[in-house]
């Protein structure tokens, strides 16, 4: 059975908390329990979690005296002063011991005992016990005391002289209550309830007004989040889109790509044929020609080894080891004949083919890609048309930087590059998905994408975790010597 109602007991100790401005947090440090349960008015706990927890609480505050301060704030909420303001119009301060001891206490503690003993006068005697069952608190009646003499304040009144008698598992109090109010002051004290009525109402218009206003605010988050999920699913199904994009302006520069050394092999090799047949004695001449035509082959054997390069795999896999000068010649064969043809200048410095990464090759080459496309359509608009990729050798990264003839990207719309549908070109130029993609690639193997705008022209930069091409991190590769 749980014994202690949370309700009120755990709202003055947090306010206190509160007030001395002491993290609230720890107070249930080391607990089975959090500080969202404790601060549930619905919940109850078990009393030999309220015991540690109240000595945890006398510890944070500074001891008895700030205890039983503590226990003064009991009435300090608004709901409590509420209700106090109805009681004192129709109870008189002894009554309303009486209902907390026979009523109130033993809903709080359902296992402390309360007693009420009228002393005469304006005096009473409260009296609270634990059972032997239970381990003693003396922390609880400390507070208890507090609580004792602010009942008065429910009658404007100062508050109650309390003197408490403290033993094991008990707390006598003897209370001596300030003298109540005449008839004729509580009847005025009716009448000045009422005039202030007004003003409750006028509080509770406002609060209403703000309720709906926080409605309005909730409705509105509530759409934008259905926008935001809707325009989610709109993205992953045009990055499916955009892949077949990319692949069909691949396929479109492998064929042309190709096409010009097939071209090269047929016309040679007619050629061939014509002098095989007109005079044998030309044949010194095949030499030249029978190299030509191998020049051909090998570079059609590049393209088709970058194609195949870029589309192995599965998002899925496992990072492995990957020689950057591998993946950067895969990208170099299938976009460099796009950017001649477009007379824009494409770099990449410095080589290192001893320099390698962890990470997944179909990955980072479709991210250097979209990057490539998007640097294109940049330099297509700059007078000295160029793209430069630089890998920079650091002590546990590869740093790439792939860097345009572009003017950069303007401030306003910087922090909006990466979000999905964003684009700066005119209309049926690209759905800008490209750099989400990119960015989305690149944080799968670990890294980051990010727009360097200290750069004069436009630049994004990521790097990818540097190993050895025995797969072990390139530092203990340095370090074994082996």
């Amino acid at each position: 059975m749980k014994e202690i109602s949370n309700k009120k007991v755990f709202g003055i100790i947090l306010l206190k908390l509160y007030q001395m401005g002491i993290p609230r947090e720890r107070l249930v440090e080391g607990f089975p329990i959090s500080l969202k349960e404790l601060a549930d008015a619905k919940q109850r706990m078990d009393w030999e979690l309220f015991v540690p927890i109240m000595k945890r609480f006398s510890a944070l505050v500074g001891g008895p005296a700030e205890l039983e301060k503590t226990g003064l704030l009991i009435y300090s909420t608004t709901a409590s002063r509420l209700t106090g303001y109805v009681l004192s119009l129709v109870k008189e301060p002894k009554e309303l011991y009486w209902a907390l001891a026979t009523m109130g206490g033993p809903t709080f503690f359902s296992n402390v005992k309360f007693e009420y003993e009228d002393l005469g006068e304006n005096r009473i005697r409260m009296t609270l016990s634990i059972p032997p069952e239970y381990t003693d608190c003396p922390e609880f009646f400390h507070v208890t005391k507090g609580s004792m003499g602010c009942v008065s304040l429910i009658h404007n009144l100062p508050c109650a002289m309390v003197e408490m008698d403290l033993k094991p598992r008990m707390a006598v109090y003897d209370i001596t209550i300030p003298p109540s109010m005449t008839f004729f002051k509580r009847v005025k004290r009716a009448v000045n309830a009422l005039k202030g009525g007004r003003g409750i109402i006028k509080e509770l218009r406002v609060f209403q007004r703000q309720i709906n206003e926080s409605y309005e605010r909730l409705a509105e988050a509530k759409r934008e989040l259905m926008e935001h999920e809707l325009k989610l699913k709109l993205f992953e199904k045009l990055a499916n889109q955009s892949h077949l994009a990319a692949l069909d302006r691949l396929a479109g520069g492998v064929g042309h790509e190709i096409n010009n050394p097939l071209m090269i092999m047929i016309l040679n090799a007619e050629h061939l044929a014509e002098e095989f047949q007109s005079d044998e004695e030309k044949r010194a001449k095949m030499i030249p020609q029978i190299k030509a035509i191998m020049d051909a082959k090998d570079r059609i054997a590049g393209i088709v080894s970058s194609l195949m390069a870029m589309g192995a795999g599965n998002p899925d896999d496992p990072p492995k080891t990957i020689e950057v000068d591998g993946i950067l010649d895969a990208v170099k064969n299938l976009c460099s004949e796009r950017f001649a043809k477009s007379g824009i200048r494409f770099d990449i410095s410095p080589r290192n083919p001893q320099l390698c990464v962890l990470a997944q090759r179909m990955l980072v080459g479709q991210a250097l890609v979209h990057l490539l496309n998007n640097a294109f359509d940049a330099a297509l608009d700059s007078k000295d048309k160029w793209i430069r990729i630089d890998v920079i050798d650091e002590k546990d990264e590869v740093l790439f930087k792939i860097i345009d003839s572009g003017a950069g990207i303007p401030e306003a719309v910087s922090e909006r590059i990466f979000d999905p549908f964003f684009s700066t070109r005119e209309v049926g130029h690209g759905v800008g998905i490209g750099l989400s993609l990119a960015r989305k690639y690149i944080e799968m193997q670990g890294g980051s994408l990010t727009l360097e705008k200290s750069c004069s022209n436009t630049c994004f930069s990521f790097a990818l975790k540097k190993v050895a091409l025995s797969g072990r991190p390139w530092t203990q590769e340095l370090k074994t010597g082996k």
